[in-house]
């Protein structure tokens, strides 16, 4: 008998908690980082969280530019700590 794999169903997101810490406030907040193969090492927030944890925000040279179907969005980026709460 062959072995058996589970998998996401259509729509379903893996999800992993996490806290993250603002490094000099040290306000943390708790979120669901989803899990994505094609990781490229930031975590996207959305708008009402991220003032939370932008103490260390970088310069306008490290924001991030992507391409959607909706149009160009431009990220800003800031340095913060990333716990995980449990695997």
């Amino acid at each position: 008998m062959g072995m058996v794999l589970d998998c996401f169903r259509i729509g379903d997101r893996p999800e992993v908690p996490i806290t993250v810490t603002d490094i000099v406030k040290h306000m943390s907040i708790e979120v669901n980082a989803s899990i994505d193969t094609s990781f490229s090492g930031y975590l996207l927030l959305a708008n009402p969280l991220y003032p939370k944890i932008n103490s260390v925000e970088l310069d306008e040279s490290y924001w991030r530019t992507y391409a959607t179907l909706n149009g160009i969005v431009r990220t800003k980026v800031a340095k913060a700590r990333i716990y995980f709460i449990r695997l």
